[in-house]
């Protein structure tokens, strides 16, 4: 169940934040390195990495590289666009194309994350429905099944997504002969470069047009955070509810709305602050060194093993095999599609049937009921609390 659970959490982390490359012999903090787990982090990494390659006229192996990597600094994090001609001479292995290979790692992550966001996708619309099975989402095998919705924002870089590169520190590339800056590969300071007119400093049609793909990609990139940052408040609201039940909550659900509610409110407002101020100029997201995202990122940490515990603890597991966090009196999980369960308490003895059609003059009809038994006798050889299920 813990396995289940934990596999979409595993994922997003192993598909959206890449290894450091380390231009110096410094390495980052823990609290640095944290920052780059949070969902925020990744989808900006996502749409950063989307939004260079819309911009940009020409992409080759060493953009594609640049793109891919977080790099250590001096400084601390930098993904700047002007890391290319900073970063290449640092560059010992670089891909071989510029575009993701069919057969490689990348491409393997994002089959799995595809395969987690369409899961994700038709649990939170069933969650929705009187058909939706409740025991989906509430139990710690399903906490994090949410979470596999943000590996959706990873198609639109899927293309140019790469872990085929490596740079090493400052100290070793003297030690380097050849570096890839002699090789052919252009040594641009910045993309901007590629948007303005060097000469002229004024925009040319077609980085005219650039732009305004990138405004527009910017747009379509939010769409999807602000349906997801919906759909929480009606998971959260007493009017809407869930599965035909407004308002009942366990203290698991409760604390799982609550907490993707913790991920995509700042989620949504950071994206959206930057993405209205234009391109997005680095990989890294611009507040990831600010103690107060720290904060956040260590606050979502310790409410993410405070859920994973409240959850194990309140889940129970029914006779039919199925787990849930809800107390009995509610709908059977065991009961799917059209079925009926009902509960037998242990005054109820000897033969029983099913009377259907109940009229005025006490004409009743007697059901042809085929079913089975299933419950668990006590130390007396009594079934109590028996479930029919036809």
């Amino acid at each position: 169940m813990f396995t289940l659970g934990l596999a979409p959490l595993i994922a997003h982390i192993l598909s959206g934040a890449p290894q450091p490359s380390y231009l110096t012999n410094s390495r980052p903090k823990w609290h640095d390195v944290l920052c780059h787990y949070n969902p925020a982090s990744i989808l900006w990494r996502y749409a950063a990495i989307a939004d260079r390659r819309i911009r940009s006229p020409t992409w080759n192996s060493a953009d594609m590289a640049v793109a891919n990597a977080i790099f250590w600094t001096q400084n601390g994090w930098d993904g700047q666009e002007s890391m290319l001609g900073r970063a290449l001479p640092h560059a010992s292995r670089l891909p071989d194309q510029p575009t993701v290979k069919l057969l490689s790692l990348e491409m393997l992550k994002t089959i799995i994350v595809f395969l987690q966001g369409v899961q994700a996708i038709t649990s939170i619309l069933g969650n929705f429905t009187s058909f939706g099975d409740y025991t989906t989402m509430d139990t710690v095998s399903g906490l994090f099944i949410p979470l596999g919705a943000s590996g959706l924002a990873r198609l639109w870089a899927a293309q140019w997504l790469t872990d085929d590169f490596a740079f090493i520190a400052s100290d070793d590339v003297a030690k380097r002969p050849g570096p890839y800056s002699e090789k052919g590969y252009d040594l641009r300071v910045s993309v901007d470069s590629l948007v303005y007119d060097p000469d002229s400093m004024c925009l040319t049609p077609k980085a005219t047009y650039r732009i305004w793909r990138s405004r527009i990609f910017r747009a379509l990139y939010m769409v999807p955070v602000l349906s997801c940052f919906a759909l929480d408040i009606l998971f959260l609201s007493p009017w809407i509810g869930t599965f035909g039940r407004k308002g009942v909550f366990t203290v698991s659900s409760w604390l799982m709305g609550f907490y993707y509610m913790t991920i995509l409110a700042p989620t949504t407002l950071i994206l959206g602050i930057y993405f209205t101020r234009g391109p997005l100029r680095t990989t890294i997201i611009p507040c990831m060194s600010t103690v107060w995202y720290k904060a956040y990122c260590l606050f979502l940490t310790f409410f993410t093993v405070v859920l994973i515990a409240v959850a194990a603890i309140e889940t129970r597991k029914t006779f039919c095999g199925k787990y849930t966090t809800l107390p009995p009196e509610f709908d059977h999980p065991c009961a799917i599609g059209q079925q009926r369960i009902i509960i037998l308490d242990s005054t109820t003895n000897g033969p029983f049937g099913f009377a259907q059609g109940l009229e005025a003059g006490g004409l009743f009809e007697v059901a042809n009921f085929t079913g089975t038994c299933l419950g668990i006798p006590d130390p007396a050889s009594l079934w109590r609390n028996a479930t029919i299920a036809s």
